[in-house]
């Protein structure tokens, strides 16, 4: 793992103002807002208030700038983006664009998930009438043998996050990739909780479809979903929606007469979005690719050691793999009493939550030695 001592850490950390309020380190919930995502949303905002229409052209711009840089944090072009509302959103657009299409939701309907996976990876399949089969982690891992033990001629995909979100347990995203290319399912890849923790680089791994959200590890507050689709699947599918914004040259606002929808993911974008979130998003995703993916992820690593090694000197049992490959900075340990102990904690201005039948600490980029140091004296 790259030594992430490169980075002045401590000037991160006060780009953020929580860190002058508390200890916070729940960035698998919602990811803290840095000063200068919170000087965009205002900047927007009094946009709208002084300018109106007149700014139109650069909200949409905006949007593209946070494409672009979503493309570099997820190692795919940005042209096989769409932005949407959030996961949920994102999956149900992919499930029922998979199931229009004859040869692939039409025909087989049968999907693999993680047993313990979010239910934004899982309901909107099921609301399409897909059967799930769950494949179980061994030893807190999830491996491809798992899924293809599961899966059958009729599966469509496997559903799988790339952290999840109960443990920040992580899957070796190149073995998925090679094994569902062996099995001829689709991989499908909520990212929600590692977008923002260092490189993915989905493209070049081979993932066939990617799902988002902006809330957490990017620190951009809520409305920023995002779906990417490998340009050679998204040739074979039908829009699962359109709108104004998904015609051709849709910003001209010249509707006089008939206009070709776009070719791209982007054609999920039917109207108008939440440009406020955007102007966050562009802040927070230039902040994250200015410090480098790499040294991020370093960063995450050493935070998520710490914790492992603190806990583990206190004797709890610990959820989260401790193999550096499989774990970030969220760590998941057992308590008798997790409700108690967050609450506890929270009297100190301390931030967890339990999960997992457990407490989940995750520090995120904000977070400095002496933050870990002061949860684990703490109780």
């Amino acid at each position: 793992m790259e030594d992430s001592g490169s980075v002045d850490w401590g000037e991160v950390c006060q780009r953020f103002p929580i860190v002058n309020e508390r200890i916070y380190l729940n960035a698998a919930a919602v990811g803290a807002m840095p000063q200068v995502a919170v000087d965009a949303v205002h900047a927007h905002t009094r946009s709208v208030a002084l300018r109106a229409d007149g700014a139109f052209q650069t909200w949409l711009n905006l949007k593209e700038s946070c494409r672009v840089n979503l493309g570099a944090l997820l190692g795919v072009p940005p042209r096989s983006l769409g932005f949407c509302s959030h996961t949920s959103h994102g999956m149900g657009l992919l499930a029922l664009a998979l199931e229009e299409a004859a040869d692939l939701g039409g025909a087989k309907k049968h999907i693999v998930h993680a047993a313990d996976e979010f239910p934004a990876s899982t309901v909107p399949w099921q609301h399409r009438g897909y059967e799930l089969a769950a494949a179980e982690a061994q030893e807190g891992i999830y491996a491809p043998e798992a899924f293809a033990a599961c899966s059958r001629k009729d599966t469509l995909a496997w559903v799988v996050s790339h952290a999840q979100f109960g443990t920040g347990a992580r899957i070796d995203l190149e073995a998925f990739c090679k094994a569902a290319a062996a099995q001829e399912v689709l991989l499908i890849v909520n990212a929600t909780q590692s977008v923002g923790t260092g490189p993915i680089d989905a493209g070049r791994l081979g993932v066939d479809a990617l799902v988002a959200t902006g809330h957490k590890w990017l620190c951009s507050g809520f409305g920023n979903g995002v779906l990417y689709v490998k340009p050679s699947l998204w040739e074979r599918l039908r829009a699962p929606l359109a709108g104004w914004a998904s015609c051709v040259d849709a910003a001209k606002l010249d509707f006089s007469k008939p206009s070709p929808l776009r070719k791209d993911v982007a054609v999920i974008e039917s109207g108008s979005h939440q440009f406020a979130e955007l102007a966050a998003l562009e802040k927070t995703s230039e902040m994250l690719l200015e410090l480098g993916l790499d040294n991020v992820r370093a960063r995450l690593v050493e935070l998520g050691d710490m914790l492992l090694d603190g806990l583990e000197a206190k004797g709890y049992a610990i959820s989260t793999p401790s193999a550096q490959a499989h774990h970030s900075s969220a760590v998941t340990f057992l308590h008798p009493q997790p409700a108690l102990l967050v609450e506890e904690l929270g009297k100190q201005k301390i931030d967890v939550v339990a999960r997992a039948g457990g407490v989940r600490v995750s520090p995120h980029i904000y977070n400095d030695l002496e933050a870990i140091d002061a949860f684990l004296d703490a109780f």
